[in-house]
């Protein structure tokens, strides 16, 4: 693996982990401090994600700037698109254990993150940001 793809790597765990953080404790203050449902609060937690998971990974772990307005609406839909399955399988995933399993609604989520920022990370590397 060459020192690019390590610090690559290394910045996407950061900025991913980072992403998650703000996807976890979003979630929490919604699940905790609200009267909003279960999977409202996980796609709202997840789109305030996303967000932050767009500009964190294309300025800092792939270092894209794209020059062409053409390339930037290609790779937001990208994005987005990916993201959108992300979405599905966080949100999916975390009512899954919740409902079904029993599983403590924090941990149920972390869980289910684990999966996602996989996911994104070879969506991201292989497909959007290539």
């Amino acid at each position: 693996m060459s020192n690019n793809n390590k610090k690559e790597a290394f910045l996407y765990l950061v900025m991913g982990g980072l992403t998650t953080l703000v996807n976890i404790v979003a979630f929490y203050c919604l699940d905790e401090y609200t009267t909003i449902e279960l999977a409202v609060s996980a796609t709202i937690a997840n789109i305030l994600a996303i967000i932050f998971a767009y500009f964190s990974n294309k300025l800092w772990v792939f270092e894209r700037i794209e020059k062409d307005t053409k390339g930037t609406v290609k790779e937001i839909f990208l994005f987005l698109g990916f993201r959108g399955v992300s979405l599905g399988i966080d949100v999916g995933l975390t009512v899954l254990m919740v409902s079904v399993f029993g599983i403590m609604a924090l941990i149920a989520k972390i869980i289910a993150n684990v999966v996602v920022v996989i996911v994104n990370y070879a969506a991201s590397k292989w497909l959007i940001f290539k």
